[in-house]
């Protein structure tokens, strides 16, 4: 994980594993990210032209949140958490799809 402050943004990086399709982080109609983004007053970009993958989450200096007594690095690490979250809800479900197909083709191979 990377973390810059700009002039204007305060910025971190964390990667994308590779058995994470970025699609499901997204969601439908980023259906994924943007209550992230809402709930923490950031803007996150997912940056597949680099390798590894990489997730940018973003917040403006100059932004005013309801509770002042949180700082930016609090909000951004709450964006991280959520995103964590996120990642491990989508590798337990191609874990449990990756077990599906295996009880499949051994139920075929048993035929």
């Amino acid at each position: 994980m990377q973390n810059s402050i700009r002039n204007s943004t305060i910025s971190t990086t964390m990667e994308i594993s590779e058995n994470v399709e970025v699609g499901k982080l997204i969601g439908r109609g980023g259906r994924n990210i943007k209550p992230i983004e809402r709930g923490t007053g950031t803007c996150i970009y997912i940056n597949t032209k680099v390798n590894p993958r990489q997730i940018e989450i973003k917040i403006n200096k100059d932004y005013k949140f309801k509770d002042e007594n949180i700082s930016l690095w609090e909000w951004i690490n709450k964006a991280i958490c959520q995103i964590d979250n996120l990642l491990e809800d989508i590798e337990v479900r191609n874990r449990k799809k990756d077990i599906e197909k295996e009880k499949n083709n051994s139920r075929i191979s048993d035929n």
